[in-house]
């Protein structure tokens, strides 16, 4: 009967239809449950049975059981917005693997910086860990989303105070974004996800706003809607 050569690193093990070859491993548990080819027809799971050790090795008989595989293929929605990972999946680099059916695999997503986790979709919903259960084959979808920077400084003339407010959420931070005293400026910022539209308001107690860079330039109105393609720095002053 053959003999057939494995990798410590095997993924994928080919053996003969017949049971019981024997081969001598030292990783035994890198490769108990992993896919196999029965034949050229059939797929299956390697069974490990363990013999007497022999200088020091383990003499194992490794099976090919018949049994279902199922592919399972994870997508990204922005290649540099984070990574998903679980059981041999780390995309990254490695989306897509082969389970036997009825296996479960936990993903995890994680962002990079610069970018929120947004959920699942496909086999998963939500927010949280997505559990798959190998039942036929699966898709799964993480969406990750750009995150962008809005500042804004008030520049306070006089005593002529000025609070100003962000629509949509997230509120300004610090909320209440407003000016101090006299003299004084304050920044106050917000993340939102890119392609954002964002509606600033000034009130000031009845003076008029300048809005003096950025893409709000235009005087004497209080507000100033704007979309959030980048990070963006605003400055604004109460009209003398």
């Amino acid at each position: 009967m053959e003999r057939l050569p494995i990798a410590p690193t095997s993924k994928r093990v080919k053996l003969l239809q017949e049971t019981g070859e024997r081969v001598t491993h030292a990783c035994s548990p890198c490769l108990d449950g992993l896919p196999c080819r029965v034949g050229q027809v059939g797929e299956g799971v390697i069974e490990i049975g363990y013999g007497p050790v022999t200088d020091a090795v383990r003499e194992l008989s490794l099976t090919c059981v018949p049994s279902t595989i199922h592919t399972l293929t994870v997508t990204k929605s922005a290649t540099d917005g984070g990574t998903v990972s679980g059981g041999a999946i780390s995309c990254g680099t490695t989306c897509s693997t082969v389970l036997p059916g009825g296996d479960q695999v936990t993903l995890t997503a994680t962002p990079t910086a610069g970018y929120r986790f947004a959920g699942w979709s496909g086999a998963c919903t939500g927010t949280g860990e997505c559990t798959v259960t190998m039942n036929s084959d699966k898709t799964v979808a993480a969406t990750f989303i750009e995150q962008v920077t809005l500042r804004v400084v008030l520049l306070q003339q006089g005593h002529r105070t000025m609070a100003m407010v962000a629509s949509p959420e997230p509120s300004l931070s610090p909320d209440p974004c407003t000016t101090t005293g006299s003299g004084t400026q304050r920044s106050c910022t917000a993340t939102y996800d890119v392609g954002t539209q964002v509606t600033l308001t000034a009130s000031t107690l009845g003076f008029s706003v300048n809005w003096l860079n950025g893409p709000c330039t235009d005087t004497n109105v209080t507000s100033c809607t704007l979309t959030l393609d980048s990070d963006i720095d605003l400055a604004v002053q109460v009209a003398g």
